[in-house]
């Protein structure tokens, strides 16, 4: 399992070649709508607004290739209890076993 950055606002800031035309409509929409799209499921969701991220957790059905817009995210959840998560989902995420 991985834990996933989607950064909104990649697309403003990049000059990168990988910025194809699908790569700006997939980045363009709602994080969990993108992510859906890609067929990334996780078991949490969690907005960072001041930073225009999202941080998905324990994702699953990753494409063999990240779009530039996704990045790996190392970060221990329970080192992120207030940032967006409570005592109890940051203990849901980390006890989380994939089926």
């Amino acid at each position: 399992m991985k834990h996933l950055r989607f950064d909104m606002l990649y697309f403003f800031f990049s000059k990168d070649k990988e910025n194809t035309d699908d790569v700006k409509r997939l980045g363009s929409m709602h994080p969990q709508k993108a992510m859906k799209e890609l067929g990334i499921t996780y078991t949490h969701a969690t907005p960072q607004s001041l930073s225009d991220h999202w941080w998905f957790w324990n994702c699953d059905n990753l494409p063999e290739r990240l779009p530039p817009f996704l990045s790996d995210l190392n970060l221990d959840p329970m080192e992120c209890i207030g940032y967006g998560l409570s005592k109890n989902d940051a203990e849901t995420i980390r006890d989380f076993k994939s089926v």
